[in-house]
């Protein structure tokens, strides 16, 4: 009695998939050397939701990013598929943070709604613009080796 490619598959499906190297979630791969974390926090106060931006002081490099949780805090990550952490060097650094206003086109059912209404409600910066911009922000760190803990503090 032989045995078909079917009924085998299943067999060869799981050894393949044991056989698999990064498949858990401990793996993160090549670590780029650095972590960094941290606190932004504006006149004094912690911001939830602002997404800080890290880009290399020089030519090149790698740049890294991350969003500040409900206390301000942060966790960089790099983009590049396959690493974890960020690389050390120096860089220059921008933290922004849009809120959306309501919106004030009257839905369907309100008797002022004008099907023709444009202007869907912009963004507004809570942060001062100058942190947005690299050129103006001010904030420039430099990472070493290993684990780094940068607060960034914002101001008027």
């Amino acid at each position: 009695m032989s045995t078909s490619w079917y009924q085998s598959a299943p067999l060869f499906l799981c050894i393949g998939l044991l056989m698999m190297p990064g498949c858990s979630s401990a793996d993160t791969g090549k670590s780029l050397g650095a972590t960094v974390t941290g606190t932004v926090s504006y006149n004094g106060n912690p911001v939830e939701g602002a997404m800080v931006t890290f880009r290399p002081a020089g030519e090149g490099g790698q740049g890294a990013f991350a969003r500040t949780d409900q206390e301000g805090k942060y966790e960089l990550s790099s983009s590049a598929v396959g690493t974890s952490g960020v690389n050390p060097g120096d860089y220059v650094v921008t933290v922004t943070k849009k809120e959306v206003g309501e919106s004030t086109v009257a839905s369907e059912d309100d008797p002022n709604y004008d099907p023709y209404a444009t202007g869907p409600a912009e963004a507004k910066s809570v942060l001062p613009k100058k942190y947005a911009n690299a050129k103006t922000s001010g904030l420039e760190f430099t990472v070493k080796q290993g684990a780094n803990d940068l607060p960034i503090e914002l101001t008027d």
